[in-house]
């Protein structure tokens, strides 16, 4: 008899679990232009000499649709010299990584908006 409650209790609790993760994947947030806006400009300044300051601010307008609408345009002004523009993707799990045009200057790290938990 225990064994059979506690199979019961398994069963409960995985089908719990699963309901909640496929509501999370159906219900997913996009991206906002101001969360990565935030979190690029966070980053420090990658041009050599430049003094690795945080960008002052950034402006992204997305280039596509659905959840994580890539690919983004972001440009960046830094404290010193122009700003720079970057191609940002986001991956499924927050992961942002972006580059100039001429791919010399990127920008990357973690964790910009939805990441589904284990």
């Amino acid at each position: 008899m225990i064994g059979i409650i506690a199979s019961v209790v398994t069963v409960i609790i995985k089908t719990d679990s699963d309901a909640e993760f496929v509501f999370r994947q159906q219900h997913l947030t996009p991206i906002a232009g101001a969360m990565l806006e935030r979190f690029v400009a966070s980053a420090p300044d990658p041009r050599p000499g430049a003094g690795r300051h945080r960008g002052l601010r950034a402006s992204c307008i997305s280039q596509g649709l659905g959840e994580l609408r890539n690919p983004w345009v972001c440009t960046v002004t830094y404290p010193v010299g122009p700003s720079v523009r970057y191609r940002v993707l986001i991956t499924p799990t927050g992961q942002v990584n972006g580059a100039s045009r001429d791919r010399s200057l990127v920008v990357y790290g973690c964790c910009v908006g939805f990441r589904p938990t284990q």
